[in-house]
């Protein structure tokens, strides 16, 4: 009985509201639809970016040192086959 009084209740307020709640529920859809579309757009990106650093043969990351690197080091990174260039 509580949840028929509920119901009663909040399609009251609903009816003496309307601008109000077909304006939050708007606000709440296109929020929704900014959401989603950011969020199934980010791997596409992510791919788009990878194409284009492998098709320039851009750089995948960078080593800091703050001692700098002695030449055994940098040996032994250009035998180990992570890079073409050095």
């Amino acid at each position: 009985m509580a949840k028929k009084v509920f119901h009663k209740n909040v399609l009251r307020l609903i009816k003496s509201t309307k601008g109000r709640f077909f304006s939050l529920s708007a606000i709440v859809s296109i929020g929704v639809a900014f959401f989603i579309g950011v969020s199934a757009s980010a791997p596409m990106m992510a791919a788009s970016v990878d194409y284009y650093d492998d098709s320039y043969d851009l750089k995948d990351f960078t080593i800091y040192s703050n001692y700098g690197f002695k030449e055994d080091d940098i040996e032994a990174f250009k035998e180990g086959g992570f890079c073409k260039y050095s």
